[in-house]
């Protein structure tokens, strides 16, 4: 039988580099969800390898909620990172938009040369900046949070 780090070491490290896609620069999407996505791969992979190699049981191991818990975080990466690159998409977007302020409030937009209607103007900007930034602190805080609970729960429980 395997020693008990054989599995938590590669995935943790694998979620690591899945989490450092964070701090690639925003407008890099490609390279963000093509490593997110081959740590996926081979989380997957990993799962695989592992469960072939253990007893079948009918009730999930301990090491099981480790993994379901590694891929559901990557798998959830990737959709912060999609909705990341699409914010950072709208922005540039609306970076490409004139705005001429009027009374009221209100101002008229001008998209393509012409006057087209009347939007107020809202202070509340949501980018995609700011959702990196709490991507990067739900992800970290979640995963020690995880990481805590389960080495609450494996000590407390264990049977051997």
């Amino acid at each position: 039988m395997e020693a008990p780090c054989a599995q938590y070491v590669p995935t943790t490290l694998l979620l690591i580099i899945t989490y450092l896609t964070f701090y690639f620069a925003l407008d890099d999407f490609t390279d963000r969800i093509m490593v997110s996505l081959t740590a996926l791969m081979v989380m997957a992979a990993l799962f695989l390898q592992t469960n072939q190699s253990m007893p079948r049981t009918v009730y999930l191991k301990v090491v099981d909620i480790w993994f379901l818990f590694c891929i559901i975080i990557k798998f959830v990466i990737v959709l912060w990172l999609v909705v990341i690159n699409y914010v950072r998409q709208m922005e540039a977007l609306r970076g490409r938009k004139q705005q001429v302020p009027t009374h009221n409030g209100k101002v008229w937009t001008n998209v393509n040369g012409s006057l087209d209607s009347a939007v107020t103007i809202t202070t509340t900007v949501i980018t995609a900046n700011k959702i990196n930034f709490w991507a990067q602190l739900i992800i970290a805080t979640g995963f020690i949070a995880f990481v805590f609970y389960y080495l609450i729960y494996t000590v407390t429980f264990r049977t051997s």
